[in-house]
This record gives structure tokens, sequence and C-alpha cells, in this order.
């Protein structure tokens, strides 16, 4: 389930147990003696029935609540444990991380931009073809050479639409040389630096198969189970993470 969902899902609950509870509160629901004088005892029976599917509904939507806030902390969890080993690997202080955030919380401009359905910024013609220049020579054989050109893509356009591609590209000249620990660092700040954009589920594969280059599959396994949740309409990046997880052994 993606941030998006479970957004739009939480607002509609909300929305729901609003209109709940003003039913439940109006009075011809309190009043069931005034209703049985004005409508006879049909109308009470009927009250009675409205009263019971309220407080049914009212049950499960509290139980959609929690499954939808379980959802979204246990997601945020995984990523959040994945970010800790990272630090450790390098010597640094996880606590620095502070607490897990929810799935929501991890792609919040994201989900903005989605539900008021804004369009993708214009990228400038130089910044597209600097770009694309540098991911041509990853895809040609000079990993180290495209990766120099990305850096200096992101240095020159700090806060060009391009950024998080860039980003991923950079991690994929570094798994294609063999730093797959580098890599894996990368990975993992593309999807939570820039959630949304059109190579992150690309990243969680290559923050997978990172991790599986350095003997951790599990932390693999989980982190390609987060690819159904987090990008549930790319299609492409989907069959392979099903693939990857086949090939790996995962469970589920």
């Amino acid at each position: 389930m993606t941030a998006l969902s479970i957004s739009a899902r939480a607002r509609g609950l909300s929305r729901a147990r609003a209109a709940l509870l003003a039913l439940a509160v109006s009075p011809a629901l309190v009043a069931p003696a005034h209703a049985q004088q004005a409508a006879g005892s049909e109308a009470v029976v009927r009250i009675q029935q409205l009263e019971e599917e309220i407080r049914r509904l009212n049950g499960r939507l509290e139980q959609l609540e929690h499954r939808l806030d379980r959802v979204a902390r246990d997601g945020g969890m995984r990523i959040g444990a994945l970010e800790s080993q990272m630090l450790e690997q390098q010597g640094l202080d996880p606590s620095i991380l502070g607490d897990p955030a929810p799935l929501g919380d991890l792609s919040t401009g994201a989900t903005a931009a989605q539900a008021t359905g804004s369009t993708a910024p214009v990228v400038a013609v130089s910044e597209q073809t600097e770009f694309d220049a540098a991911v041509r020579m990853i895809q040609t054989g000079d990993p180290a050479g495209g990766r120099a050109e990305l850096e200096a893509f992101r240095r020159a356009y700090p806060d060009s639409p391009l950024s998080g591609q860039a980003q991923h590209w950079i991690g994929e000249s570094l798994f294609l040389t063999n730093d797959f620990r580098r890599a894996a660092q990368v990975y993992l700040g593309n999807i939570t630096e820039h959630p949304g954009n059109a190579r992150a589920p690309e990243s969680l594969i290559g923050l997978a198969l990172s991790l599986e280059k350095l003997g951790q599959v599990g932390e693999a396994c989980l982190t390609l189970s987060e690819a159904p949740r987090r990008h549930p309409n790319a299609a492409e990046a989907l069959a392979r993470a099903a693939a990857e997880a086949t090939r790996l052994g995962c469970d589920g």
C-alpha cells in the first residue's frame, strides 16, 4: 500500500467517522421516546436498527484505521533499519536518524503533487542534454566517467527536477564498479530523499541487489517486499522485483 493510498483512505475514514458521529448524536436517535410518540413502535425499531448499524460501522472503521497505521509504521521501520545499518557500517551513530518515519511521511512531496494533480516541473534543455550525456556514458561502458559528470551535474543544478534520477544513476555506476556499499547508500538516499522520482522503483531494486552482494540476503528480501506498497503502478519494476525475490528464495 502506498503513502498516497494510506493518506487518501485515512482522509476517507475521518470523513466517514465524522458523518457517523453526527448521525449518532442526532435528536432522532437520542430521543427514542419522542420518536415512539410521533411515529409509533415501527419508528423506534428503525432507530434501534440504525444505532446498531452505526456501532457496527464504527467498529469496522477502527479496525481499518489500526491496520493502515500498522502498514505505514512497519514499512517505515524496515527502511529505517536499513538506514541504521548503513550508518553503522560507516562508523556513525544510528541515533542521529531519530524515530522511523511512517511510509506516508517519507513521500509527502510526491503525495501532495499527485493529490493536487500538478504537472512535473519543466526541465531546461541544457540540463536534459548534460544529464542524458552522462547517463549514456554509464550505459556504454564508462561508469566512472558518467558518475563524475552526474556529480558535477548535481552541483551545477542542485534544484533540478532530474536530481533524483541523477542520484539513481550514480548508484548504478557504483554498482557496476562493484562498490556495493556506496551503491547501497546512494540508492537508499534516492529512495528517502526523492521518493517520487521516476527512478525510485529501480533504486529500491538496486538497494536490494546491493544488500545481496554485501551478504545481507534477508534485508534484500525485505527491501524487495516494499516494492508493491511503495510503487503499485510501476508494473515493469514490480515484475523485476518479483523475479529477483524468486531468485533469492524470499518467502512470500
